[in-house]
């Protein structure tokens, strides 16, 4: 990982931590009137709270996976595949900033606009779906690895073609319910597809653990 790419996320990160710190701290008042409240403002702010303090964490995580994953010789990815990965734990930092904020911001809130709400979660599931289709096009076209343990180039290149397809195609139909369904409907197909592609993609990456070319 790059000293810049780590720069930019230590930053977001002390900004994700500041904001889960300071933020519910100043009104913690009207955040514990809500949490003993009706059913209806104790559930948003307890979603609100739960969404401030687990972005951090979040990003800490997957930082270190990315990290891991960029650092591992066995087997070495290409640098195509490293500039991917790079790019896109640091769009995951920003949207994981831009939510925080927006949940951090109505804490303490008795309710909110349902109109900005649904705003927030089509927007949010438009971005994501589209995130994950650019990363299935990226991964039907990705060099395979090289050094120990690198998988054989032919299964690479058909498990990260079908891998690559079927994220390109869930998060295009994940993008048009956000846009067509009621917010119920979106839900349900988002889990469906999103632990449906999740599921496909693990299964297909074991195969590339059978199928080492050294």
């Amino acid at each position: 990982m790059s000293k810049m790419t780590k720069l930019v996320l230590a930053a977001i990160f002390v900004e994700l931590i500041a904001v889960a710190m300071i933020v519910p701290s100043t009104r913690w008042g009207a955040i514990s009137v809500n949490l003993s409240a009706a059913t209806g403002a104790r559930r948003l702010d307890t979603v609100r709270l739960i969404v401030t303090f687990i972005a951090p964490l979040v990003l800490a995580l997957s930082g270190v996976l990315t990290a891991r994953r960029l650092k591992s010789p066995a087997p070495s990815l290409s640098s195509p595949h490293r500039g991917y990965a790079e790019a896109g734990i640091l769009v995951a930092a920003f949207f994981l900033m831009a939510y925080q904020g927006w949940f951090a911001a109505h804490l303490g809130e008795s309710q909110i606009a349902h109109a900005s709400r649904e705003f927030m979660l089509r927007a949010g599931t438009i971005f994501a779906s589209m995130v994950m289709a650019i990363q299935g096009n990226f991964t039907a076209k990705v060099p395979f690895p090289s050094g120990p343990r690198a998988p054989d180039p032919a299964t690479w290149t058909r498990v990260k073609s079908r891998s690559g397809w079927v994220m390109s195609l869930a998060g295009v139909v994940i993008a048009v319910s956000a846009i067509a369904l009621p917010l119920h409907l979106l839900l349900e197909v988002f889990v469906i597809l999103a632990a449906s592609t999740i599921g496909f993609v693990v299964v297909q990456n074991l195969r590339l653990r059978a199928s080492p070319s050294v």
